[in-house]
């Protein structure tokens, strides 16, 4: 690492001398140009100095051994020409008149010419030593726009390309700049060494000329010369013949001083090697899994994608859903054909995926205060990672404190959905992507669903979304069924009962079905109009007699003597169904259901027999004869009916709700009999 104390301090001695120089030229008359040149060099080498200090300082992972190894030498070579500046300086004004000012006395500088061509050395010098420092500080900036368009993905690979080949430029421009001032302070060096005299001179002890401790030369310059250039007469040949030697190598050079003075070398490296190991990963989990019991794995078995696994799929209704919804069905509930549709688990998610562990986790903490919730997350960087329990690191790769992560724009947290769900995450207002994340489970790899929320977090708020996740995990769960218990026998309704709930009772029924017969709960004998008439029965008396009602005892009228007297009615007429009977005068012992005549229960009137005991007659009149409002259509079919005189008594006695006789003969016959 580069001494960045001397780097400093060479600035400040730097600033010093600068100021000293400008006053020194304000009373040296012709002499002044040559101070305030050298003066102006001083302060840009300073300037460009102390730039690559900083540069170091903010990222000391960019320079190389031999980039700080030169830099080095940079800095010794300016003390050194500092020092022979303030010498000059000395020697020139010992001899000159000082003048008075308010400030002190100022020494007047009358440099000879021998000094005075010194002095324009040494500029030409620090020059070529500002040059070199710009050239290196412009290295350090195109190296860093290599690594940026390398690790940073919210940059497209062309602007990444732009910003390289910009910097490039940008250098290779210095560097052609670094070498004609370094090819200008070689050919300036010779005329400025009047006392160096040649072998073949009379006085030959004059001929080699010493070098001094505190003095410089080309010499030092060379190890920044591009080898190309060493092979130019600068002696003899002028500026404009270096030009094209030096435009035609400059671009070749560029990349030598990025593998020279940064560790570019280093960083492709390390890249190819992460590339190489992601590639192993990668083809390591597609080969085919020999023991895959997870559905995760086996999809990932077939090849599918991941996009693929995110794509609700629909299911299949567990049962016919209605055509038409019920007014208390809303809009929701059609769209819907299952209530786990709106649980944040994807019906395709495996138990893995689950933040079951996050719930057993807390549901123990919850029981003991003491217990720790023992969350697995992880920090990462790209280049390092802190594997957290909780709020400990459990391992790592690198010394550094897991708080750098926090100082990386480039990092993100690791969690598996097993702790967390997304939507505790979009609560949080946190940016994630979902991934997969290998797993060791005994001898076999797994690979489990993770989220990579895309900034750090700390403990506390990994522990709130965990929290989060329990409360919305408890609230989409769907209860527990109670278990049902079998119904027997005599608790399920009949199947003709739960048909007949089905039929509407006020819509007409059509002449070609048979309506059910009414609920039990209504009076079958009551005069209601809008009920529909009794379905036909069997001519079987056994199905017409009441239960509990009086028996009939035989009358034993010879076969051959009944004759069955029939209600037909007329041409053109409708059917006509005897007239019902009132519920409310129903016998207490009498079923309501078979409470009424055998005529109500028959299209046709049933045969009529002649009375042989006028006793039970009247018995079974008094039991059967109810009051009764007649209707209107009574008399409408009176003379459609054709009935036996002998008979006509007995049938209108028995059949008192069906009689075509008028009211009066009723009162008429009553009488009579009365007496």
């Amino acid at each position: 690492m580069a001494d960045l104390g001397a780097i400093f301090s060479g600035v400040s001695r730097g600033s010093a001398l600068t100021l000293h120089l400008y006053q020194i030229a304000t009373e040296s008359g012709p002499a002044a140009d040559d101070l305030s040149r050298v003066a102006k060099s001083i302060s840009n080498f300073s300037t460009a100095v102390k730039q690559v200090g900083t540069t170091i300082r903010e990222d000391d992972s960019l320079p190389s051994a031999k980039a700080v190894e030169i830099l080095n030498d940079l800095l010794g070579q300016y003390n050194m020409i500092m020092s022979e500046v303030e010498l000059l300086l000395e020697t020139a004004s010992a001899n000159a008149p000082k003048s008075d000012d308010s400030h002190g006395p100022i020494e007047v500088y009358q440099p000879s010419t021998a000094k005075s061509q010194r002095m324009q050395y040494l500029q030409a010098h620090l020059d070529t030593l500002k040059a070199t420092v710009s050239v290196m500080q412009q290295t350090f900036y195109t190296a860093q726009a290599i690594i940026w368009g390398k690790l940073r993905p919210a940059i497209s690979p062309q602007q990444a390309d732009t910003a390289v080949t910009n910097e490039k430029a940008q250098l290779e421009a210095l560097i052609i700049e670094q070498q004609m001032t370094l090819l200008s302070a070689t050919h300036l060096y010779q005329p400025s060494r009047p006392d160096a005299r040649l072998l073949m001179d009379r006085d030959s002890s004059m001929s080699v000329v010493a070098r001094g401790d505190n003095t410089t030369q080309p010499a030092d310059l060379h190890p920044y010369q591009n080898r190309f250039l060493t092979i130019l007469d600068t002696t003899e040949s002028k500026k404009h013949e270096w030009l094209p030697a030096v435009c035609g190598s400059a671009k070749s050079h560029v990349e030598r001083l990025l593998d020279k003075w940064t560790r570019l070398r280093q960083f492709h490296e390390k890249i190819s090697d992460e590339e190489r190991h992601l590639e192993d990963q990668k083809r390591y989990t597609q080969q085919p899994s020999v023991e895959s019991d997870g559905e995760e794995e086996i999809i990932l078995g077939l090849g599918i994608n991941d996009s693929r696994l995110l794509t609700p799929t629909p299911r299949r209704p567990s049962s016919i859903q209605p055509l038409f919804a019920s007014p208390r069905s809303s809009v929701n509930s059609l769209a819907s054909t299952d209530p786990t549709d709106y649980s944040p688990v994807s019906p395709r998610t495996s138990i893995a995926s689950l933040p079951v562990e996050a719930a057993a986790a807390v549901e123990a903490k919850n029981q003991d205060d003491g217990l720790d919730l023992e969350i697995p997350w992880t920090l990462r960087t790209r280049e390092y990672y802190w594997k957290c329990i909780d709020g400990k690191v459990k391992d790592s790769n690198t010394n550094l404190p897991s708080s750098s992560a926090f100082s990386d724009r480039n990092s993100w947290t690791e969690i598996l959905a097993s702790w967390v769900c997304a939507e505790a995450i979009q609560e949080a207002r946190y940016s994630f992507k979902q991934g997969k994340q290998e797993r060791q489970d005994g001898r076999r790899t797994k690979l489990e669903t993770c989220f990579c929320i895309e900034q750090p977090l700390t403990f506390d708020q990994i522990q709130r979304l965990v929290e989060r996740t329990v409360d919305i995990y408890r609230k989409n769960k769907p209860p527990t069924p109670e278990p049902s218990s079998r119904r027997t026998s005599f608790d399920r309704q009949p199947a003709r009962h739960i048909k007949r709930d089905s039929v509407d009772r006020d819509r007409t029924p059509l002449a070609s079905q048979h309506p059910p017969p009414p609920p039990l709960h209504r009076s079958t004998t009551a005069y209601n109009p809008q009920l529909p008439p009794p379905p036909p029965r069997t001519l079987d008396r056994t199905h017409s007699m009441p239960p509990g009602g009086p028996a009939f005892p035989t009358l034993g009228i010879p076969p051959q003597n009944a004759s069955s007297h029939l209600h037909v009615s007329g041409p053109g007429s409708p059917y006509t169904n005897p007239q019902p009977f009132g519920a409310a005068n129903v016998p207490a012992n009498v079923n309501p259901y078979f409470a009424q005549p055998p005529s109500t229960l028959h299209p046709y009137p049933a045969p009529i027999l002649p009375p042989q005991n006028p006793q039970m007659l009247d018995t079974r009149r008094s039991s059967y004869s109810f009051a009764m409002p007649q209707s209107p259509l009574r008399n409408s079919h009176s003379h459609l009916s054709s009935y036996s005189p002998r008979n006509s008594q007995g049938r209108h006695d028995y059949y008192s709700s069906a009689s075509t006789t008028s009211d009066s003969d009723n009162a008429a016959r009553s009488r009579s009999k009365s007496k």
